[in-house]
Protein backbone atom coordinates (compact mmCIF):
# COMPACT_ATOMS: atom_id res chain seq x y z
CA UNK A 1 0.00 0.00 0.00
CA UNK A 2 1.13 3.95 -0.66
CA UNK A 3 0.53 6.48 1.26
CA UNK A 4 0.75 10.11 2.06
CA UNK A 5 0.64 11.87 5.43
CA UNK A 6 -2.80 13.46 5.91
CA UNK A 7 -3.20 16.25 7.97
CA UNK A 8 -6.62 15.96 10.56
CA UNK A 9 -10.05 17.78 10.37
CA UNK A 10 -8.26 19.90 13.85
CA UNK A 11 -4.46 21.41 13.95
CA UNK A 12 -3.91 19.17 17.00
CA UNK A 13 -5.31 15.78 14.99
CA UNK A 14 -2.23 13.41 14.48
CA UNK A 15 -1.29 12.82 10.90
CA UNK A 16 -2.37 9.59 9.67
CA UNK A 17 -0.96 7.81 6.24
CA UNK A 18 -4.05 7.67 4.40
CA UNK A 19 -4.43 6.64 0.05
CA UNK A 20 -3.67 9.54 -1.76
CA UNK A 21 -7.10 11.69 -2.62
CA UNK A 22 -5.98 15.51 -3.88
CA UNK A 23 -7.45 17.02 -0.52
CA UNK A 24 -5.87 20.08 0.90
CA UNK A 25 -5.22 18.25 4.25
CA UNK A 26 -2.59 16.05 2.12
CA UNK A 27 -0.95 18.84 0.75
CA UNK A 28 2.81 19.79 3.32
CA UNK A 29 4.91 23.35 3.38
CA UNK A 30 8.33 22.46 3.63
CA UNK A 31 9.65 25.22 4.95
CA UNK A 32 13.75 26.39 5.37
CA UNK A 33 15.10 27.30 8.56
CA UNK A 34 17.74 29.75 8.42
CA UNK A 35 20.61 29.38 10.54
CA UNK A 36 20.95 31.53 13.32
CA UNK A 37 23.63 32.65 16.08
CA UNK A 38 21.76 30.35 18.65
CA UNK A 39 21.80 27.21 16.63
CA UNK A 40 24.30 27.75 14.21
CA UNK A 41 23.75 24.02 13.00
CA UNK A 42 20.24 24.62 12.11
CA UNK A 43 21.30 25.68 8.18
CA UNK A 44 20.04 23.01 6.61
CA UNK A 45 16.82 22.49 8.67
CA UNK A 46 13.28 22.51 7.77
CA UNK A 47 9.90 22.79 9.60
CA UNK A 48 7.05 20.37 7.85
CA UNK A 49 3.53 22.48 7.97
CA UNK A 50 0.16 21.05 7.08
CA UNK A 51 -1.06 23.54 4.63
CA UNK A 52 -4.77 23.20 6.36
CA UNK A 53 -2.75 24.79 9.37
CA UNK A 54 -0.24 26.94 8.72
CA UNK A 55 -0.14 28.00 12.24
CA UNK A 56 1.48 24.65 13.19
CA UNK A 57 4.48 22.88 12.45
CA UNK A 58 5.20 18.82 12.89
CA UNK A 59 7.11 18.27 16.03
CA UNK A 60 7.08 16.12 18.92
CA UNK A 61 4.38 15.17 21.07
CA UNK A 62 4.38 17.86 23.57
CA UNK A 63 8.01 18.84 22.16
CA UNK A 64 9.27 16.56 24.57
CA UNK A 65 12.51 15.53 21.73
CA UNK A 66 12.97 12.06 22.61
CA UNK A 67 12.74 8.73 21.38
CA UNK A 68 9.38 6.52 20.82
CA UNK A 69 7.25 9.44 20.74
CA UNK A 70 4.27 11.08 18.13
CA UNK A 71 5.28 13.24 15.61
CA UNK A 72 2.12 15.85 15.84
CA UNK A 73 1.28 19.48 14.92
CA UNK A 74 2.23 21.44 17.65
CA UNK A 75 1.69 25.53 17.78
CA UNK A 76 4.40 28.25 16.40
CA UNK A 77 2.62 30.58 18.76
CA UNK A 78 2.48 33.66 16.18
CA UNK A 79 5.88 33.02 15.33
CA UNK A 80 9.06 31.30 13.35
CA UNK A 81 9.49 27.24 14.43
CA UNK A 82 11.03 26.21 17.54
CA UNK A 83 14.19 24.22 18.13
CA UNK A 84 11.53 21.21 18.25
CA UNK A 85 10.20 21.34 15.03
CA UNK A 86 13.63 21.76 13.08
CA UNK A 87 13.54 18.45 10.80
CA UNK A 88 16.61 17.64 8.24
CA UNK A 89 17.19 15.19 5.19
CA UNK A 90 19.57 12.56 5.47
CA UNK A 91 19.91 10.47 2.63
CA UNK A 92 20.71 7.00 1.74
CA UNK A 93 23.82 5.80 2.27
CA UNK A 94 24.59 9.14 4.71
CA UNK A 95 26.16 8.42 7.74
CA UNK A 96 25.06 10.54 10.49
CA UNK A 97 26.42 10.63 13.82
CA UNK A 98 23.16 10.88 16.56
CA UNK A 99 22.93 12.81 19.16
CA UNK A 100 23.78 11.51 22.59
CA UNK A 101 21.43 14.01 24.63
CA UNK A 102 18.36 12.50 23.25
CA UNK A 103 17.67 15.15 20.70
CA UNK A 104 16.50 14.76 17.01
CA UNK A 105 19.20 14.37 14.07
Amino acid sequence: MSGINTAGATAKDYPRLREPDGSLHQEWIIRRVHGSGQVAHDADSYALLPRVHPEYALGPQNNYVSNNVYVVPTSMWGGPPSISQYWKPVFRGEKRDLPTNGGIA
